[in-house]
């Protein structure tokens, strides 16, 4: 009896959380091997043109009569998506959209990080490594909650010093739109490295899921033409303390199968 015949088939499970775990084996070298995956099925939904959408429907003939909707990949090569830019100054919307992509490309590129000191180096060359290998604790989503719970303010009462703030700038000659807008700037986080799938559902209930209560704004910023996330978005906290320690969980975490990284919309000023 060859080896092929001792191998088990393949076992689907469905779980109860709607994933799905998978069991299969394999023989490398005369050792029989047991192989278990979870995975996760995720619908995505892509809009396009209602031409595309009505050719779609289209029946198909000839050899192809009987096969199953949707493109054969035997018979069939998908061509890589092109977006025609028509008018007298196309070359110029050309250069504009890769100039802007090869920004976004940039800006989502994550660096090292140590877990020790912060530096730009792996953690298991750090010089401040400890003896002892351990490694430092990172906050869990129940401390982080009770620290931004702390600064939720339960009154809508608004201090003095705030009623004045449109006196005061008027007499320093600063514009009021300008002045808020600096305001809710200070107060905002700029999250890079999103999945192509996620939304805003999945960012306040999943992963700032411990600051719900004090997120006023939340967008994530998606492509026009397939409306699926294009890698960042955007949160508004209500004070900027919360923002800072919405800032010290998110950054580094995994969310998606993907790491994030977070930073403020605008520079800060070093003190």
């Amino acid at each position: 009896m060859s080896a092929v015949a001792d191998i088990p088939e393949r076992q689907i499970i469905n779980n109860d959380d709607g994933t799905k775990t998978i069991i299969s084996y394999t023989i490398e070298n005369g050792t029989k091997y047991k192989i278990t995956q979870k995975v996760a099925e995720i619908k995505v939904t892509e809009k396009v043109s209602a031409t595309i959408a009505e050719r779609k429907k289209w029946h198909k003939y000839g050899i192809e009569k009987d096969s199953k909707p949707g493109p054969d990949q035997s018979t069939t090569q998908i061509g890589e998506e092109y977006i025609f830019r028509l008018g007298p100054n196309w070359r110029q919307l050309n250069e504009e959209a890769e100039k802007k992509l090869d920004l976004e490309r940039k800006s989502t590129v994550q660096s090292i990080k140590c877990r020790y000191c912060g530096g730009p180096h792996f953690s298991t060359k750090c010089p401040n490594k400890p003896k002892d290998g351990s490694v430092p604790t990172r906050k869990t989503a129940a401390s982080v909650a009770a620290a931004a719970a702390s600064n939720i303010t339960s009154s809508t009462y608004v201090p003095p010093s705030l009623r004045r703030r449109e006196a005061d700038a008027n007499a320093q000659g600063i514009d009021i739109l300008e002045a808020k807008k600096r305001e809710q700037e200070a107060r905002t986080l700029r999250l890079t490295n999103l999945n192509e799938s996620a939304n805003k559902d999945d960012l306040v209930k999943g992963l700032l899921a411990p600051f719900s209560n004090s997120i006023e704004k939340a967008v994530v910023v998606e492509n026009r033409t397939t409306g699926r996330s294009r890698g960042f978005a955007y949160v508004t906290f209500s004070t900027e303390k919360q923002a800072e320690v919405a800032l010290d969980y998110v950054d580094g975490r995994g969310f998606m199968n993907l790491i994030i990284h977070a930073d403020w919309s605008q520079p800060k000023d070093k003190k």
